[in-house]
């Protein structure tokens, strides 16, 4: 089996909000209460948090958002699970490291292709 390494960028926005559920309504028409959204538009990733999220509700945005990625980009979850794992470490740590008002992030991974 050989791995090939293949450098890919997604752009994420995060948002931090006093209010997710006004925020989703207007910018989304998203009419449900909510803590926390992530959704995906054109290839954008949004996630749209309140100002203090706790780690239950970034760990459970984050998984959405990158379920998104990689099924965008044709990568099914697999019984390992790595590339998976991978991105949500990331996306998780990233989260927590921008909790500051609006950040535009490029979220760069590594796609693993598997061949004979």
């Amino acid at each position: 089996m050989k791995i090939i390494l293949e450098p890919y960028y997604q752009k994420v926005i995060l948002k931090f909000v006093d209010n997710p559920t006004r925020y989703c309504k207007k910018k989304f028409k998203y009419d449900h209460s909510i803590e926390g959204l992530t959704v995906m538009d054109k290839g954008i990733i949004y996630m749209v948090f309140p100002k203090k999220p706790s780690m239950e509700l970034i760990s459970h945005e984050a998984f959405h958002a990158v379920h998104y990625c990689l099924a965008y980009k044709g990568v099914a979850l697999d019984e390992h699970g790595e590339a998976y794992a991978y991105l949500l470490g990331k996306l998780i740590e990233t989260i927590i490291n921008k909790q500051n008002g609006i950040k535009q992030i490029l979220w760069a991974y590594i796609r693993l292709h598997s061949s004979c």
